[in-house]
């Protein structure tokens, strides 16, 4: 499914209902077998917004395949913070760990 204006619009949205006590947000990216060059801008743009917003935002279960094509077309690495597994995006999030996939 393509991560357009209304995926970001509902995150967005379900941020603010949250209320400004978020520290950390978690995209899970699992379930994504393709993105394209707009998909990971769109991901960049959620991850920036978070970071306005006060939290810290990592990318969850990116597959390496996945990284490697987003890299291949240019996507910006640094945008790119990412973890494998859930426990290590808690402790990213928490600020307790700096490991990253990129």
């Amino acid at each position: 499914d393509d991560l357009g204006s209304g995926t970001v619009e509902q995150v967005r949205a379900g941020f603010s209902r949250a209320g400004g006590g978020v520290k950390g947000v978690i995209l899970d990216c699992s379930g994504l077998e393709v993105l394209d060059i707009d998909d990971c801008q769109c991901l960049q743009r959620l991850r920036r917004m978070f970071s306005l917003l006060g939290a810290r935002a990592v990318l969850m279960g990116l597959k390496p395949g996945v990284v490697a094509a987003l890299i291949g077309l240019g996507c910006d690495a640094e945008e790119l913070e990412g973890v494998l597994g859930l426990e290590n995006a808690l402790a990213f999030v928490r600020g307790e760990s700096d490991k990253r996939l990129v």
